[in-house]
Formats: C-alpha cells, sequence, structure tokens
C-alpha cells in the first residue's frame, strides 16, 4: 500500500513564505506581522503605516485599549483628514473574575474598569485631543458586547490575529497576526467581517466622551505636581522593560536602585534625557552603570548593539570609582572624558573628546550640576 499525501490548496511554497529579508527563521513580517525584538520587528510600525495610507481606518479591539488609543493618536504624526472608526469589545478575563449576577451592561463595565484603574496625569493633554475630535466626528467609537475579534483594516491592507490595540499587543507581547493587500481576496472578507462588526455594534460616542471626562479633574497645582511625583515613584516602571529586568536580577543593587532604574528608562524613552539626583551614598554610581546597561541591552534586542557607543563625563576624582563598578557588573567601561578636558578649550585633548561626545548615543556626565549653570566654564566649553 502506498501513502499519497494530499498538500491543502492554503499551503504557502518554502520560498514564499520565508521571503523575509528579517531572518529565515521567521515569515515576512509584511505578510505576518510580529513582535520580535531580536529583529527589531513591531505590528506597530506597521499598523502606523497602513493607517497614514487611509482615509478610513477600521480597529476592532478590547474596551482595555483605551488608555493606548488615546496616547497612540497624540504621539503619532497622522493625517489630518484621517478618519478612524473604533469597535470596542468585550475583555473575557476581567469578565471571568465577576460573580454572575454581578454583569452589568458592557458599557457600564467599560467605565467601572477605567475609573477604578485611572488614567496616567501625563495623558491629560491626549484625552483633550482625542474627546475633540469624536466631537468633530474624525473618531468615532462603538461597543459591541461578546466581540472579542482583533482586526485592523486599511485602505491598502487588512490584518487579522491576536494583536489587541495595545502596547503589550502591537509591541511588546508573542502575537500572531496575518496581513492581506487589497489585491487578495480574504482582504474583502476580513473587511466585509469588520465592517459588519461595526455596523451591529452600539454608538458609544457620547458613552467614552463621558467616561474621558470624569478622567479629568481640575485641581490646584499643587495637587498635580504631587500626582505626578507619586506616578513615578510609585509606578513600577522596571515591569515596562523585561530585558532589563533578567538582567538586573542577576546582579545585586538595592530595591530603590533598581525602581531608579525603571524610572530612568522609562523618562529616557518620553524625554531622552534623564538627570538622576539622589544623595550622597546612595548608589548613583552603579546605579549609572545599571542604567547604561540595560539600555545596552537594549540597543542589542533590536539588532542595534554594534553601532552603540557610550562615553561617560565625569571628574578624575571618581574616574575609578566608574571603573570598579564595570569590573564588578562584568562589562567593558566606556570611554571616561575629565572635566578638565572639556574646560580646556584649543587643546588636542578638547577637540577628540568633543567628536567622542558627537559620535556616542549614550552619554553619562557625573557631578551634572557643574553643567547646570550656563555660563559655568564647563557648560562654555562644551557648547
Amino acid at each position: 500500500m502506498r501513502w499519497v499525501t494530499r498538500l491543502s490548496p492554503y499551503t504557502l511554497a518554502k520560498e514564499d513564505l520565508f521571503s523575509s529579508d528579517y531572518s529565515k527563521d521567521w515569515p515576512s513580517h509584511e505578510k505576518f506581522p510580529l513582535n520580535l525584538s531580536t529583529y527589531d520587528r513591531e505590528v506597530h510600525n506597521l499598523v502606523v503605516k497602513d493607517i497614514k495610507a487611509s482615509s478610513d481606518y477600521l480597529i476592532i479591539t478590547a474596551f482595555t485599549s483605551i488608555e493606548y488609543f488615546v496616547d497612540f493618536y497624540s504621539k503619532n504624526s497622522l493625517p489630518d483628514s484621517l478618519k478612524t472608526r473604533v469597535v470596542l469589545g468585550f475583555e473575557p478575563i476581567l469578565r471571568s473574575n465577576r460573580k454572575i449576577w454581578s454583569i452589568d451592561k458592557l458599557s457600564e463595565e467599560v467605565v467601572n474598569h477605567w475609573i477604578a484603574r485611572g488614567i496616567s496625569i501625563l495623558q491629560c493633554g491626549s484625552v483633550i485631543n482625542v474627546i475633540e475630535k469624536i466631537r468633530n466626528g474624525a473618531i468615532v467609537v462603538k461597543l459591541s458586547d461578546k466581540l472579542h475579534a482583533k482586526i485592523y483594516v486599511g485602505a491598502d491592507h487588512v490584518i487579522l490575529g491576536s494583536s489587541n490595540f495595545s502596547y503589550a499587543g502591537l509591541k511588546r507581547s508573542k502575537e500572531a497576526n496575518t496581513r492581506f493587500s487589497k489585491s487578495k481576496s480574504e482582504y474583502a472578507a476580513i473587511k466585509q467581517i469588520a465592517e459588519n462588526f461595526f455596523k451591529d455594534a452600539d454608538d458609544f460616542n457620547q458613552g467614552i466622551i463621558g467616561l474621558l471626562n470624569r478622567l479629568l479633574r481640575v485641581v490646584s497645582w499643587q495637587e498635580a505636581l504631587s500626582r505626578a511625583i507619586a506616578e513615578l515613584l510609585e509606578g513600577k516602571w522596571i515591569e515596562d522593560y523585561p530585558e532589563s529586568f533578567k538582567e538586573l536580577e542577576q546582579i545585586s543593587i538595592w530595591p530603590t536602585q533598581r525602581q531608579a532604574v525603571g524610572q530612568a528608562l522609562y523618562i529616557l524613552d518620553n524625554q531622552g534625557s534623564v538627570l538622576i539626583a539622589d544623595p550622597t551614598g546612595s548608589g548613583k554610581t552603579r546605579t549609572g552603570a545599571c542604567i547604561q546597561l540595560s539600555t545596552y541591552n537594549r540597543f542589542w534586542a533590536r539588532g542595534k548593539g554594534h553601532k552603540s557607543k557610550s562615553v561617560i563625563v565625569c571628574p578624575p576624582i571618581v574616574d575609578e570609582n566608574w571603573k570598579n563598578e564595570y569590573s564588578n557588573l562584568n562589562i567593558n567601561p566606556p570611554e571616561r572624558i575629565s572635566h578638565g578636558t572639556l574646560s580646556a578649550k584649543n587643546s588636542v585633548k578638547f577637540d577628540k573628546a568633543i567628536e567622542s561626545i558627537k559620535r556616542s548615543n549614550i552619554l553619562m556626565i557625573d557631578e551634572a550640576h557643574n553643567f547646570l549653570r550656563y555660563t559655568s566654564e564647563e557648560s562654555n566649553s562644551s557648547k
């Protein structure tokens, strides 16, 4: 007896499936959007690309995506003419934790969830922006109970898969998605599914405006400042950086230093630079070395480690301290430049130091207060 294997008509040829430039181990990112930090791949990048190519974009996602959606529409430069339609589905994990007899309507569930959770004070401007877009019709929001699909429909492409419209779904979690261009028959079928979900959903424009307004509250500047400080100090920022957390588990550092690393990475991501002003004896040198190690690891995770260059500007008296810290962490120390070198204008050492700083993408300054005064010798020499 001979066995014959009949191939499915959906079987892809190997050269077609593995045509990606990213790696021979994964299929094309354009066809199968995945979050793979090792290969610098994110679903987010394709979603942004597809949105910018569309005049009307339809998103099917869970109601837990509201905060990310608000943030997304403020941080990405999207066309002014863009119309975005959003259908918010339910979250089965949250609902499964509740008693059957206490289940509210989905609209009440959404409001209760976000009022209890709150929204970052850093997003107040974004919230106001989204409210205005809903009012002028640029954003349309609907709600659909028992809907758990994740679909993104643009003018030229659709994405169908597991990625929620969230930081985890579009950037961090191991998701599996498929993406079809308009020329494929699957595009029309998936678009029809999404459009039907949109038609069947209930209008939630006024509901979400009411929710977002409740999340905003006019307070005194003292309370606003206190809330911002509390959010930064109490937030578990290190959990947003799993690659750093893994490395830091192997290093002997204090809980306050570990928290400082997470806070610093968060500020670096959002502001581009960070100033650490802990008191003497708090371990700033080790904290700084750990921040640099974490930053290096992120470069390597994104395939950019070979391009990273680090420089430390420090007084000669603490140069040995930095060298010892890097030795304890078992990593090569970065180039160290003395404060005095930056004070010696019109010298060969000064010119070389400035060139090194210009080439670096990680710059650390010890005793940074020497540079805070605009008229200081160090500041003038490095302008």
